[in-house]
């Protein structure tokens, strides 16, 4: 997996020295994630948006020494979402295997962070309201989106998945 994150979050993770040559792979569109964290003072969010689909999980609860273990906390969290989001297992399978590499980048898709801060409000909104995380996720990926042509985040989603099984 190919997390090309925001410059505030690669601080965080105390990366240096990336190299901005694109990172290639042979599953390109599930592979391919933009990353940005949300500072709720002490306690961090993380939203991750795939490149190709805009499906996105958000992640809550990060405290700055969960930094250190980033990748491990960011594989467990999705596992969980993907599990209660009612995803069948060979699905979130295809999400798993490609967290066994993790690469981390710089952001490189406007569309990408566009329609990230775009989401920004749902999450704020969900949070204030005390709407668990996997409700949060779930109306996330079901705005219909402009930039995928008015189609749904998450059904375009379980497309892309369904070719990978």
């Amino acid at each position: 997996m190919n997390l090309k994150c925001t410059k505030k979050l690669l601080d965080i993770l105390k990366i240096k020295n990336i190299d901005s040559s694109k990172v290639s792979n042979t599953n390109e569109d599930i592979e391919n994630w933009h990353c940005n964290i949300l500072d709720y003072g002490e306690i961090y969010g993380v939203l991750l948006t795939n490149d190709k689909t805009l499906f996105s999980f958000y992640l809550f609860g990060f405290e700055e020494n969960d930094f250190r273990d980033f990748s491990e906390i960011i594989k467990q969290n999705i596992f969980k979402i993907m599990l209660n989001m009612g995803f069948e297992q060979k699905k979130f399978e295809v999400i798993l295997e490609s967290m066994e590499n993790i690469k981390f980048s710089k952001t490189d898709n406007r569309k990408v962070l566009a329609s990230m801060n775009q989401m920004l409000p749902y999450i704020h909104s969900g949070m204030e309201q005390g709407i668990d995380l996997i409700e949060i996720n779930h109306r996330l990926n079901d705005i219909i989106q402009d930039k995928l042509e008015l189609k749904i985040p998450r059904k375009q989603f379980e497309l892309l998945l369904s070719k990978y099984i």
